[in-house]
């Protein structure tokens, strides 16, 4: 999941994942925001997965992996959206 969250970057960038490039691409994205001050979580993207996580449970969430997608509802959370 964490290379999942390094791929929005490269498509900014005017590439696919499936472009020869892409991920030398991303970790060149990466090392620039780095060098530039973008902060990053410690010990690595998996650590954002897992406070994403925990933000989900909080609210009574579930997150599920491995499983396929058939729909996405959207709705309506207090202070968010409409």
């Amino acid at each position: 999941m964490s290379r999942a969250l390094i791929a929005p970057w490269v498509l900014h960038a005017g590439l696919g994942s499936d472009a020869p490039a892409s991920a030398l691409l991303g970790k060149v994205i990466l090392a620039s925001l780095d060098a530039a001050g973008m902060r990053f979580v410690e010990g690595g993207w998996d650590k954002h997965v897992d406070a994403f996580t925990r933000i989900v449970e909080a609210g009574g969430g579930e997150v599920v992996t491995g499983a396929e997608v058939t729909a996405v509802e959207a709705l309506a959370v207090a202070g968010f959206g409409s």
